[in-house]
């Protein structure tokens, strides 16, 4: 909650637009980076005591703050109280340009978590794989899903001359076309085309945040780029919230996974197209 549109406006403040998603790219890999290092700390419960473990991680933590808080440049804080920030916030929330990115963002998050969630029973109860080959899948998705958000975010700055609109329905619509193919997936299928699957859905489904983060950033003027980002990261914290829940409500009543999964690429394409025919990019962003 507060983190991400902490640093968010950070790139913004720091980053010229020619490179400001590939540096919000490189933020966004901290994520599943971060996941990485937790789970060595997990590992680290079988040498030493959980709360020594527990210690450690806090401890740096600490440190990395107290570094970061040393050497970010101060900026002044606007003025103009209560009633100012609650002016600010008011254009924010009624920004109908914003509120359509958001809407979609919703509906890309709930697609996001079903997926990670489900893949591995997906895999072994339905496609037929083993435990260790689905949760290598996972691994897989993971891997593709943090190069991914670095990848497409340099694409955006460097072939896509700063467009950002363009790679996110890209993106997302491949990513709805592959949930469709997994769909139809079954026990006759080879494990090497059920591991293509996972690495270009965690290529895509995994490895958007970063882009529309910039486009978030990016979509209202500087001084509300966290504000816009906040009310973004709302947004997807309800898509992934219910988003998992309908897709096994889906499952259940159906008797089968095809119909959620089908479910899934319409809520991730309407999402897509909603970013491509709804929102309006900034022109002005990436020429100045």
């Amino acid at each position: 909650a507060l983190v991400n549109p902490a640093t968010a406006k950070g790139v913004l403040n720091w980053f010229k637009p020619k490179h400001r998603a590939t540096a919000m790219g490189i933020k966004q890999m901290g994520v599943p980076m971060g996941g990485l290092v937790a789970a060595g700390f997990g590992a680290m419960v079988v040498f030493m005591p959980w709360r020594v473990a527990l210690w450690i991680a806090a401890t740096a933590s600490v440190v990395i703050g107290l570094i970061w808080w040393r050497l970010i440049q101060r900026r002044t804080i606007g003025g103009g109280g209560l009633r100012a920030t609650l002016s600010e916030l008011k254009s924010v929330v009624t920004n109908g340009n914003l509120m359509r990115l958001n809407l979609a963002s919703v509906s890309f998050n709930a697609g996001q978590q079903s997926f990670i969630t489900y893949l591995t029973l997906f895999l072994r109860d339905v496609a037929g794989a083993s435990q260790p080959f689905a949760a290598l899948c996972v691994g897989f998705s993971q891997i593709t899903g943090a190069a991914g958000r670095v990848f497409w975010a340099f694409v955006s700055d460097r072939f896509a001359n700063g467009r950002r609109k363009g790679v996110v329905v890209g993106i997302m619509s491949t990513a709805a076309a592959s949930v469709f193919v997994f769909a139809a997936a079954s026990p006759s299928w080879h494990l090497a085309v059920l591991a293509i699957l996972a690495l270009v859905l965690g290529g895509t489904m995994l490895a958007y945040a970063a882009l529309l983060h910039t486009i978030c950033a990016e979509a209202l003027k500087q001084s509300l780029a966290g504000a816009a980002i906040g009310s973004n990261l709302f947004a997807t914290s309800l898509g992934g919230m219910f988003g998992p829940i309908i897709f096994g409500l889906i499952v259940d009543h159906a008797g089968g996974y095809r119909a959620a999964w089908t479910a899934t690429g319409i809520l991730v394409l309407a999402g897509a197209m909603l970013v491509a025919f709804g929102f309006k990019e900034d022109k002005s962003v990436r020429e100045s």
